[in-house]
């Protein structure tokens, strides 16, 4: 009987980095200039965030983001939180998620 090569046998530990192209999740922008219907893209190196209603876009890159603080993120250059409000719980899980791969320092939330 004919055996499988070697390579055929091995399974790929090459996984994508992730988000491969971007996660678009619907998100609103609370606080200071916030923005009530937007959308939140995750991505390996960015964090960008377009709100609909003034039709701009800031894009975060990753090395300026010092930490998740439960609601949202902290912006170093900003010198401020960016939170966010998630219409759909899978929508805040998967920002989590970007969160824990993004490797960024979570501080609990408190009110």
């Amino acid at each position: 009987t004919a055996t499988p090569s070697q390579a055929e046998s091995q399974p790929d530990n090459t996984a994508p980095s992730w988000p491969a192209d971007g996660v678009v999740l619907n998100a609103g922008h609370i606080g200071w200039n916030g923005c009530d219907a937007g959308k939140l893209t995750l991505k390996p190196s960015e964090l960008d965030y377009y709100c609909a209603e003034t039709e701009t876009t800031t894009m975060i890159p990753l090395q300026d983001i010092s930490r998740q603080d439960g609601m949202g993120i902290y912006v170093i250059s900003k010198h401020k939180p960016w939170h966010f409000t998630f219409p759909h719980h899978n929508d805040e899980q998967t920002f989590v998620s970007w969160i824990q791969q993004a490797g960024l320092n979570q501080v609990a939330y408190s009110q």
